[in-house]
């Protein structure tokens, strides 16, 4: 005869059950108490966060990783932070406490902070309802690393006085960052629908803040113009107000380097038309570490390269050029790779003036920044029917 311990039995599975939950639920979440007013409004002292703990998690798959397309070794399960993210994180010193805050620097942005004013590549940051007050250390002009602060290993130096998170309860162990899921307040939700707004965008900025960022330098010119495609328009974008600040430059061809290490296959090379592209090209080229090109008008038409460039059979080869109109001298240059041999594997721009309606032959786009200006065929055109003074770009 058999004997069931059927009640002690399942008190025991019972436990055993709840233990693992509990500690899968303690590995993938965790709510901590905020201290300190360096959040505020968007977070508030003694406000409960909760927390993914596995948003930041690196996974790295080994050679399996090169079986999953765009994938790479390393790549974290919650893809790479945003500008704009709110993140929790340990100090790059030794400190008992984890710090919040909010991410506007990208790897290879320049970040300034003058007079309560911040700057990121040479822009002013203007987010209103973000803090209640401005920031009191200046900082800079300083490079943002390369690598994630998210990433960094802790450094034997205490600074203390700075924002701080307390783990509410006390927390265990963790080597990962995190990024708050839900502030436990209804009216913060709106943070969520904002991060998801941008994720549907080329880049996290918004086309407001792309076209204040090109008047801001005098990079967008008002009234009757013709562009190199031969469509006329009441707006024109003059790269070179952006592209002779180096460190905008660098900061906007950070984006592009960011981009194209995201693509399924890394470029062995970064080519781009005359003549912006030339400069956005070999700046592209120096942060991926790689050669550039630029391709030339060829007098029976389109584009060639010429100076004893070489491609090697089947090299993967970024493209890159200024402002995105038509996208006839992106599709020259496109031809021309192929031509020699070469394999265009993405293609990315300093301005999209068509706002995501022109494409590459499926190949990956990118665009750092966004307009959408409309262009009109000569008769079409209202400026010359108002008889405005044309002007040719």
């Amino acid at each position: 005869m058999s004997i069931h311990a059927g009640p002690v039995r399942e008190i025991i599975e019972t436990v055993i059950l709840g233990l693992v939950v509990f500690l899968l639920a303690r590995e993938a979440l965790q709510n901590f108490q905020v201290e300190g007013r360096s959040m505020e409004p968007t977070l508030e002292t003694s406000e409960l966060v909760l927390v993914n703990k596995f948003a930041y998690w690196e996974i790295d798959l080994g050679p399996f990783d090169a079986l999953i397309p765009g994938r790479s070794n390393g790549d974290l399960l919650g893809g790479e932070p945003e500008r704009g993210s709110v993140v929790i994180f340990r100090p790059p010193y030794e400190s008992r406490n984890d710090f919040v805050k909010r991410i506007i620097g990208l790897p290879g942005d320049l970040v300034e902070v003058s007079a309560g004013r911040v700057f990121v590549n040479g822009v002013e940051l203007l987010e209103d309802g973000y803090t209640d007050a401005p920031p009191r250390l200046p900082m800079g002009p300083r490079p943002h690393p390369a690598r994630p602060l998210l990433r960094a290993r802790r450094q034997p130096q205490q600074q203390p006085g700075l924002p701080r998170l307390r783990p509410h309860p006390p927390r265990a162990h963790r080597r990962r960052s995190h990024v708050p899921l839900v502030p436990l307040r209804p009216h913060h939700h709106r943070h969520q629908q904002n991060r998801r707004q941008r994720r549907r965008r080329t880049d996290p900025m918004t086309a407001a803040s792309d076209l204040e960022l090109l008047k801001s330098h005098g990079a967008v010119l008002e009234g009757h113009f013709q562009y190199a495609s031969g469509r006329h328009g009441g707006h024109y974008a003059e790269k070179f107000r952006l592209l002779e600040q180096p460190a905008v430059t660098v900061g906007l061809c950070a984006r592009i380097a960011a981009f194209a290490r995201r693509l399924a296959t890394p470029p062995q090379l970064v080519v781009g038309p005359t003549t912006g592209g030339i400069i956005l090209a070999y700046e592209t080229g120096r942060q991926l570490g790689v050669r550039a090109f630029f391709a030339e008008s060829a007098d029976a038409g389109g584009r060639e390269f010429r100076r004893g460039f070489t491609f090697s059979e089947r090299q993967p080869v970024l493209v890159v050029d200024d402002v995105l109109t038509t996208g006839g001298s992106i599709r020259d240059t496109i031809a021309a790779v192929r031509d020699a041999g070469a394999e265009p594997i993405g293609v990315a721009v300093l301005v999209d003036r068509t706002n995501g309606a022109t494409a590459f032959d499926g190949l990956p786009f990118h665009a750092c920044l966004t307009l959408e200006i409309p262009s009109y065929a000569p008769a079409d055109c209202p400026h010359c029917e108002a008889g405005e003074p044309l002007v040719i770009t």
